[in-house]
């Protein structure tokens, strides 16, 4: 199983997968060539070698691999440029950077009520900010943010019991409330052993009364009502993609944009419920090249709160770098920076890529042993294969590669986005999350992978 990170019920079982289930020349996401020689040791490819669709099933003893599936791959895809960096951490310096360059000024202060003096001056700043507000969603943020607890937490526990503590769980945090241009934000730091986030966003945008979720074509609010954002999609992505661009992310790209939906339960017990607006997500960039958006790579709304806060403290899941920005009908709702990084430079501008058949050797020889587990039902459906950017981790540093990502969804968003499998186009090795590690649902699957030779079973029951 190449998803190696499933989320369970109530006990993680990790299964740490030996490289020979999966294929000799599997890399498990680590560095196996020298990608400052990129052109070197390979048969470099022709275009006719790539066929534009694959059509074909592979069957096995419990499930079918159903490949009905368009190859997409970049324009001039043979021009790739092999771009090593290192993961960047949000400094003192930073934050008094940001500070200063988002905030109208004198505006600001510190947004962190954490204890009964610090949630009291925080009240007392918010107080009159509240009287002159006529937003009913900035009122019920406002009310929200300054209705006192019963008690401060003192356990991990009792700050998630409580909406305004899930933050103490990081290991490092900040967060500041200002006003930009009038309009109430809250800039958000956190960091921890495994990510690092900067969050800008409407001060309604916190309130613990709102949802937010990226919606499928077929979502029944989309299809009755459409998308009511005053501004088009294309206006959308032109207002993230130079907001960005401003802020010195020059090297970053629209790689999706998604409907979002919101969902506002008021104090009354009303509810409101529209598509107002796009979530656009930016990644790396590089000549032809774009990191490769997914679901699971990319996650939406749902999984903010694992991401920056976690499970006692920390997500499983190490998120690469890439930029999320919400713009509504009032602008720019808000911006989150997952994980930034910063160039060492480029190892390579001119790849040798893997001949598409030995690649599609290793894909089918997976899609095998994938069909002979149970645990994947009656059958498993590729329907995209695209190239494009994936990172692979070389100690301290990462480095963006071409990669083949098979997906079992169309790219494009219909509710799901997921990586079946991920295969270096330099070398043909197979790309694993970095702890090489899945996560299985139940004990039923857990009994099955057992009886597997090459599988080492490891029970977490953190």
């Amino acid at each position: 199983m190449i998803d190696n990170k499933i989320k369970i019920n109530y006990k993680k079982i990790a299964i740490t997968l030996a490289i020979v289930m999966l294929c000799p020349l599997s890399g498990c996401g680590k560095k196996q060539v020298d990608y400052s020689d990129a052109t070197e040791g390979q048969v470099e490819v022709v275009e006719s070698d790539i066929p534009q669709h694959l059509d074909y099933t592979i069957t096995g003893a419990y499930s079918d691999v159903v490949v009905n599936a368009d190859v997409v791959v970049p324009d001039a895809y043979k021009s790739c440029t092999v771009m090593e960096l290192t993961k960047k951490i949000f400094e003192t310096s930073d934050i008094e950077y940001y500070v200063d360059y988002f905030f109208d000024e004198g505006t600001d202060f510190l947004y962190m009520p954490y204890n009964k003096e610090e949630f009291a001056e925080i009240k007392g700043n918010m107080e009159p900010l509240l009287k002159q507000a006529t937003d009913p969603r900035v009122i019920d943020a406002f009310e929200c943010a300054m209705e006192e607890p019963e008690s401060y937490p003192e356990t991990e526990e009792e700050m998630f019991d409580e909406y305004r503590f899930y933050n103490m769980i990081t290991d490092e945090r900040c967060q500041i409330f200002g006003a930009i241009d009038g309009e109430y934000y809250v800039l958000s730091f956190f960091k921890d052993d495994s990510n690092c986030v900067m969050m800008l966003e409407r001060f309604d945008n916190t309130s613990p009364n709102l949802w937010l979720e990226d919606v499928a074509e077929d979502d029944y609010y989309l299809r009755t009502s459409g998308n009511i954002c005053t501004y088009t999609q294309e206006e959308a992505e032109k207002l993230a993609l130079d907001y960005v661009k401003e802020l010195g992310y020059e090297d970053f790209g629209i790689i999706q944009t998604n409907n979002t939906q919101s969902e506002y339960w008021f104090k009354e017990g009303d509810k409101e419920v529209s598509v107002d607006g796009y979530s656009i997500y930016l990644g790396r960039t590089y000549d032809n090249y774009s990191y490769v958006y997914s679901t699971y790579d990319c996650p939406d709304y749902n999984t903010d709160g694992q991401i920056v806060f976690g499970e006692n403290g920390s997500f499983k899941e190490k998120i690469h770098e890439y930029i999320r920005v919400y713009v509504d009908s009032k602008g720019i709702r808000h911006m989150y920076y997952f994980n930034p990084m910063e160039e060492v430079g480029a190892l390579s501008d001119e790849v040798a890529f893997l001949d598409f058949s030995k690649v599609q050797a290793v894909v089918d020889e997976n899609f095998e042993r994938m069909a002979d587990l149970e645990i994947y039902g009656s059958e498993i459906n590729i329907s995209e294969i695209r190239l494009g950017y994936g990172y692979v981790n070389d100690g301290d540093n990462w480095t963006l590669i071409p990669m083949w990502y098979f997906f079992s969804e169309i790219a494009g968003f219909t509710g799901g986005n997921y990586v079946q499998l991920r295969i270096n186009a330099i070398d043909g090795s197979i790309v694993l999350d970095a702890d090489n590690v899945m996560y299985i649902e139940d004990i039923e699957s857990l009994e099955e992978l057992e009886n597997l030779e090459d599988v080492e079973v490891i029970i977490d029951e953190e």
